[in-house]
């Protein structure tokens, strides 16, 4: 505002440790000139859903006491307080209590996005299942033993609820751009919108990565019927057909290469 930097905010890490990584911790600063305009609450509601389209289930912030003007903007975006470290800080010559608060950005029963860059046995055999039960019908006869074996040199994220993988893309770098070389959703999961809620996390996670395109290749609908509801899926989520190729996998079939821009 008025040309110059009045508030800003970030996130960080809550802990190191891999348990903690659907938790961050979140701060936001106001000049004291601009308070009170509503810029603390713009700030924290846009960043709260950029993490919830990163994962995060759960934000915390640490107010030094006393500060109600802090305290009141935290409680007013849902925030509650959990406790106080005493004598945590050291400040201004003196020692400080830190109030922290949390706040839940998502249902704790949705499923959990993960990221696997050296997939393990258990993830390779759940993702292969999956194909297996749309071999001959989206995918080719054969498609689950190439899965199986290319899984292990590529990467594969997910939708886990508990120990149940219910949707996931397998992906490498092909040309620099991030290449889908499979997708799949469970028969039990399927229209209930987790392929959506995968890719939007997919999406944002090759975004942090730097890349701006995701490309992929499927079966064009001219030469199964079925697959239209594949391409119609993709476009859905914001891919576009670039180019045919006819016999590309196999013999009188067509392929279609799709790209999608992230913003």
């Amino acid at each position: 505002m008025d040309n110059k930097i009045v508030g800003y905010t970030y996130a960080s890490k809550h802990r190191e440790r891999a348990a903690y990584k659907y938790s961050a911790d979140v701060s936001v600063y106001v000049a004291p000139e601009y308070q009170r305009r509503g810029i603390g609450s713009a700030l924290y509601t846009r960043i709260f859903e950029l993490l919830r389209r990163q994962g995060i289930y759960t934000v915390y912030a640490g107010v030094a006491l006393p500060n109600e003007k802090s305290v009141g903007l935290h409680t007013s975006l849902g925030f509650r307080e959990i406790g106080v470290y005493k004598n945590v800080g050291y400040k201004f010559g003196k020692w400080l209590d830190v109030l922290w608060l949390e706040k839940p950005l998502k249902d704790y029963d949705e499923p959990i996005f993960s990221v696997e860059k050296e997939p393990s046995k258990d993830t390779i055999e759940q993702f292969v299942s999956m194909i297996r039960v749309y071999e001959g019908e989206y995918f080719t006869e054969d498609f689950a033993y190439d899965v199986a074996f290319d899984a292990q040199y590529q990467r594969l994220c997910y939708l886990k609820k508990g120990d149940e993988i219910i949707c996931g893309i397998m992906f490498t770098c092909l040309d620099g751009c991030p290449h889908i070389t499979a997708m799949v959703t469970k028969r039990e999961y399927k229209n209930k919108g987790y392929g959506k809620q995968l890719m939007t996390y997919f999406a944002e996670y090759v975004s942090q990565l730097g890349f701006r395109e995701i490309e992929l290749y499927a079966w064009s609908e001219k030469t199964k019927p079925v697959c239209a509801s594949t391409q119609a899926f993709y476009k859905s989520v914001g891919f576009v057909v670039v180019k045919e190729y006819p016999g590309l996998w196999t013999e009188n079939m067509i392929t279609v290469k799709m790209k999608r821009s992230i913003n």
